[in-house]
């Protein structure tokens, strides 16, 4: 075979292979809230319902925030509970870094100055029951109405061992 054919099959399967691995899964499931006047108000409860019908399947968590570059804090705590099926809740706190000591947003900067953020807090867990399960999250800052926070949500991703 010429070293131009061989080159030529490389090229094809190098593009191949490239053009595959950069297709993502979808999640699982995925909803996104956006907040009035970019505020986060301690009222402000975001409530994300799901459906499982696999208990076997294992999936990791992800809690996603945009906030805008003029965020006072380098992070955000959370308090988030898990409704099960059979109305038993689990409820815990997260913390989540935003920014660098420096003050360098770690997420994606989107759209100027909205930060996108996805973060994972609990990874390879399974499901114990069929059903509806509930998940609910208020932040846990200082601040009664915490500004600058344009979108609040949850993110299932299924994974493997």
């Amino acid at each position: 075979m010429s070293n131009n054919k061989l080159s030529y099959i490389l090229f094809i399967f190098l593009g191949l292979s490239l053009l595959l691995s950069c297709t993502g899964k979808s999640p699982f499931f995925e909803e996104n809230k956006t907040l009035t006047n970019n505020t986060w108000e301690l009222s402000d409860t975001a409530h994300f319902s799901f459906e499982i019908e696999d208990t076997n399947q294992l999936y990791d968590f992800y809690f996603n925030l945009r906030n805008l570059s003029n965020y006072s804090y380098s992070n955000i705590f959370i308090f988030y509970q898990l409704r099960f099926p059979n109305n038993k809740t689990l409820t815990d706190t997260a913390e989540f870094i935003l920014a660098q000591p420096d003050g360098k947003w770690l997420g994606k900067t989107i759209s100027g100055s909205i930060i996108d953020n996805s973060m994972l807090f609990s990874q390879k867990k399974r499901f114990p029951l069929k059903g509806t399960y509930e998940f609910s999250v208020i932040h846990g800052m200082r601040e009664k109405d915490l500004e600058h926070i344009a979108d609040i949500g949850f993110k299932i991703l299924e994974t493997r061992e």
